[in-house]
């Protein structure tokens, strides 16, 4: 019983690797450059994730300012506001920074083609 279920798990593994190959030399035959008439689509969008990115990361700038001001300001609700900004602003700007890496993983590990 038990060999006969790692038989199956192993060519489950041997068939998901012959998919994997195949899907990568499909996905190597795809043209990387876009085409002519949409290079303008792909600078504006490409410009605007910039500005996103930039415009995130003074967001995450401005909440770690107020939550420093909330914490230096006398009184336990205000520190406790304070510090409650400031996780949420911690999270905020590590998932704004890590949110190219983990697309690019993602995008990689489905088996898309990645134009360098």
């Amino acid at each position: 019983m038990l060999q006969q279920s790692i038989g199956t798990a192993l060519s489950q593994a041997q068939l998901l690797m012959v998919k994997t190959i195949i899907l990568q030399t499909a996905a190597d035959d795809l043209p990387c450059d876009p085409p002519d008439g949409l290079e303008p689509l792909f600078t504006f969008l490409n410009s605007i994730t910039e500005l996103a990115f930039l415009a995130g990361v003074g967001l995450a700038t401005l909440t770690f300012v107020v939550a420093g001001t909330c914490l230096i300001i006398p009184g336990q609700d205000y520190n406790r506001l304070g510090k409650n900004i400031a996780k949420n602003g911690f999270i905020g700007a590590v998932l704004l920074l890590s949110a190219n890496m983990i697309t690019s993983y993602l995008v990689s590990q489905l088996g898309g083609s990645i134009c360098a």
